[in-house]
């Protein structure tokens, strides 16, 4: 193989990483949309039959937010671990297939302002699976907590609705006002979340296609 095929080789190796990062966010989001859609459908039927919907406003409807919200932050940095995991072996064994003999990823340093410190890093070519899914795990969590404030995210989905206006004004009952806004402040919850993951993601992504545009040149 010449250097032209190589670096051919280790371009389409890069645009195929790629898109597996595409389909990887696809996935996620329309994991978070199911759930959400799921928590809408729940809590439009419970609005229906509960007897203090300006309570439901103020009580169960934020609790309902942070406890979908604390789900989702332990079970989508899982998820992503386990399909990057999937991503980066497949990566390992077509770097090995090019000759690749040592290629690292930076591991931690990370944050959400789009600036890094990397104190540490992972030779994709040495590690084992399961070893580079505890890694995976570790990093993902922490990348999805990171400056990510429970309680500011919850109070927010509930601001902007103008529910409060509404329900002193009473031009409409209580109950029609709050099926009004509850689809707002669902896609509210929704659109943040996927903002935030999918921002986790697109950065590793990034880092990781620097790394490989190195070995290209």
């Amino acid at each position: 193989m010449n250097a032209i095929e190589t670096k051919q080789n280790y371009t389409l190796l890069r645009l195929l990483f790629m898109k597996k990062g595409r389909d990887l966010s696809n996935l996620i989001a329309a994991r978070i949309d199911s759930k959400a859609d799921d928590m809408l459908c729940q809590m439009m039927h419970d609005i229906e039959w509960c007897g203090d919907p300006k309570g439901f406003y103020e009580k169960e409807i934020p609790f309902r937010i942070e406890n979908q919200l604390r789900k989702d932050m332990q079970q989508i940095p899982e998820l992503i671990a386990q399909q990057y995991a999937t991503n980066l072996t497949w990566l390992q064994g077509n770097l090995k297939r090019l000759g690749c003999q040592n290629f690292t990823i930076p591991l931690t340093g990370y944050n959400m302002t789009g600036s890094e410190q990397c104190q540490d890093k992972l030779n994709l070519i040495d590690i084992h699976r399961v070893r580079l899914c505890s890694r995976l795990g570790t990093l993902f969590v922490a990348l999805c907590l990171s400056g990510f404030g429970l309680g500011a995210f919850v109070g927010s989905m509930l601001c902007g609705t103008g529910a409060e206006e509404l329900l002193i004004s009473k031009s409409k009952s209580s109950k029609e006002i709050i099926k009004q806004v509850v689809p707002t402040i669902v896609d509210n919850y929704r659109l943040q979340l996927k903002s935030h993951v999918l921002g986790v993601l697109a950065e590793v992504d990034s880092n990781i296609m620097n790394e490989l545009k190195k070995i290209e040149l």
